[in-house]
């Protein structure tokens, strides 16, 4: 027997087949008496076609089976004509895109493209035009009917767009939590945000954790980007007080940030698989990134001094997510590395080691390798 949710009563796709012959044999048996919702609830209950003809026959209750007529009312009829006014969102520009290029991740998120959309169901300006409109129709201030009521803006759908046109780089990426799209697309800005360069650093973060070893992502359980916990702790600033000292600062913070990660390619992220607490606050936002940016001259300087930049990146990331362990407030931010940065090949590393020793009479040391770097540290041992 099938499980039915009767908290606001049966309506009569709850029922099998079965179940809606011997709810209509009651109803035949009855006269018509029977037809309420408590006869179909005792359908759903497994009674007989006689015991629902007894037990509901005398009972006042909703009517379970509206005869249906082939004219509506006036006001369902302009409410209808309203809708049919909406557009389908997989008939939009964006929508098309959408469904050409992440039909996958769509259906990972239980959204079928193959099904009506109403674009008022993601934009919240449209719900309210369309039912407006509808109310226009009727005559009345509220939903009459359950067309009107599909109009309503969704929060839930709206996410999932959200997530499938930002997260798209992520849809084949696989995450120790399967639902890490979702965490990220509900932590992530939906409409937009007032700090500078939002949306670049966003879609920055997004590519470089879609260029992340395997082996290192589905360890990741992640929650929120870096950029996120950013907005979280200085988006009113800079919406309220974007002239403001300390606003300046922060963005002066942040332009430098966010240039030496692109410069060693890592990207910082909240990662509940790390241990610690996954609120920031702003001292330690600014702590961490000001620590990012001064182990960045770290980096430079293996560089020059000939180490591979794959070397010299792994170094400086374990300085810096050593570091982030050991503050007081001990915060989930985790840095990882990307792995699309390839080192510069070594015959040109020398190249520029022998006009750069020709000009200053000092001569560096050959590009090294990880497996040669661990080598020398053996033997030194």
């Amino acid at each position: 027997m099938s499980k039915v949710d009767i908290t606001y009563g049966v309506t009569p796709k709850d029922l099998t087949a079965e179940q809606m012959a011997v709810f209509k044999e009651g109803l035949f048996k009855s006269k018509g008496a029977s037809n309420t919702r408590f006869g179909a609830s005792l359908a759903v209950a497994g009674a007989t076609a006689d015991e629902i003809a007894r037990l509901s026959a005398n009972v006042t209750d909703r009517q379970f089976l509206v005869r249906s007529s082939i004219k509506s009312s006036p006001q369902l009829r302009a409410v209808q004509q309203v809708v049919k006014e909406v557009p389908n969102f997989w008939d939009t520009v964006k929508g098309r895109k959408i469904k050409e290029r992440n039909s996958t991740l769509l259906t990972r998120l239980g959204l079928d493209p193959d099904k009506y959309l109403p674009v008022t169901k993601f934009d919240a300006k449209l719900s309210d035009l369309y039912i407006n409109r509808s109310f226009r129709a009727t005559g009345e201030s509220y939903c009459m009917f359950q067309e009107q009521r599909d109009l309503m803006y969704s929060t839930d759908i709206g996410g999932k767009i959200v997530i499938v046109d930002l997260f798209e780089p992520l849809a084949d990426v696989k995450f120790a939590d399967a639902q890490s799209l979702q965490t990220l697309g509900d932590n992530t800005c939906k409409k937009g945000s007032s700090m500078p360069d939002y949306d670049k650093n966003r879609r920055y973060e997004i590519e470089s954790l879609a260029h992340v070893d395997e082996e290192i992502t589905s360890m990741m359980k992640p929650r929120k980007l870096m950029i996120d916990v950013l907005a979280e702790n200085f988006d009113h600033n800079f919406r309220h007080y974007p002239n403001s000292t300390s606003s300046v600062q922060v963005m002066c913070l942040m332009e430098g940030f966010y240039a030496v990660c692109c410069e060693m390619g890592i990207v910082g992220i909240l990662d509940d698989a790390a241990s610690g607490r996954y609120w920031v606050s702003q001292a330690t936002a600014k702590g961490v990134m000001k620590n990012v940016i001064k182990l960045a001259g770290t980096y430079r300087r293996l560089v020059k001094s000939g180490f591979a930049e794959s070397v010299a990146r792994e170094t400086v990331l374990a300085e810096i997510n050593d570091n982030i362990m050991k503050r007081a407030s001990r915060p989930q931010l985790r840095f990882y590395p990307r792995n699309d940065y390839k080192d510069t090949p070594e015959e040109e590393r020398q190249q520029v080691q022998k006009t750069s020793s020709s000009a200053t009479g000092s001569q560096r040391k050959a590009v090294m390798t990880l497996d040669e770097l661990v080598k020398s540290m053996k033997k030194e041992a």
